[in-house]
């Protein structure tokens, strides 16, 4: 917990414009990062939450983006922010968070009614094409 917080204050020394609030879940919106401080992996989760700050993540305009957008936040966690602020990168826990994407991406995609794929046509948005 002791190097959470350092690395926290830390966080919010080097990115002054971002407010980090402990909360029930991990979640950038806007200028704020929630986080569970007591949560296993934290620190890679929070670092994650950032650099959808840094990447200027946004809400996605279609769920299919979304896989994309963890990724290059995962990666960018990779190569740019743990390393600089040495926390160690675990390549399964970052694999384990993308496949519960996978996941909603996939739950999401099938029709309720005949549970068939179907197409987010706009954001929000989904039409069937077998349930005309």
């Amino acid at each position: 917990m002791a190097n959470f917080e350092k690395l926290l204050k830390r966080l919010a020394s080097d990115f002054p414009a971002l407010n980090f609030k402990a909360s029930k879940r991990f979640s950038y919106r806007k200028d704020t990062i929630t986080f569970i401080p007591t949560s296993d992996g934290a620190p890679l989760l929070l670092l994650h939450e950032l650099a959808h700050a840094v990447l200027s993540h946004s809400a996605t305009p279609k769920i299919i983006d979304r896989l994309a957008v963890e990724r290059d936040a995962w990666e960018y966690v990779k190569n740019v922010l743990a390393p600089k602020y040495r926390i160690a990168y675990d390549e399964d826990f970052a694999h384990k968070h993308l496949v519960t994407y996978q996941n909603y991406l996939h739950k999401k995609s099938l029709c309720p009614k005949c549970r068939q794929p179907r197409l987010e046509t706009k954001p929000g948005k989904w039409h069937c094409s077998y349930c005309i």
